[in-house]
C-alpha cells in the first residue's frame, strides 16, 4: 500500500448574488472548475430553505431564508474531497458551518 501526499486544498469565497436564476448554478460550478476550487464559501445566493444539492463534480451545502430570495450562504465543495466533509449546519440564512477533515 502506497500513500500519496495531497498539494493541500483550494478554499475561496464568492458573492454570487442570485444563484436560484436559470443557469446561474452552472456558470458558477464552470468557473470553480477553470480555477480548481476545492470549497469555496458563497454568499448572497438567494435560493430558498436550506439542505444538499449533488452535481455531476460538485456538492453545494446551502442555507437561505425559507420564503424569500433573500440573504443565503454556502459552500460548494468539489466532489474529490466531499468524503473529507463530516458535518454541514444550517445556522441561519446568514450563517452556516462546514466541518472538513
Amino acid at each position: 500500500m502506497t500513500l500519496q501526499r495531497t498539494k493541500g486544498l483550494e478554499v475561496g469565497s464568492w458573492n454570487v448574488l442570485f444563484l436560484y436564476q436559470s443557469g446561474a448554478l452552472k456558470m458558477l460550478l464552470s468557473q470553480l472548475d477553470s480555477c480548481k476550487m476545492d470549497i469555496t464559501a458563497i454568499q448572497e445566493i438567494r435560493m430558498t430553505g436550506e439542505g444538499i444539492i449533488d452535481k455531476k463534480n460538485h456538492t453545494i451545502f446551502y442555507s437561505c431564508d425559507r420564503k424569500r430570495h433573500m440573504f443565503g450562504t454556502g459552500f460548494v465543495v468539489n466532489k474529490r474531497i466531499k468524503h473529507l466533509v463530516t458535518d454541514f449546519k444550517a445556522k441561519t440564512p446568514r450563517i452556516c458551518k462546514i466541518h472538513v477533515r
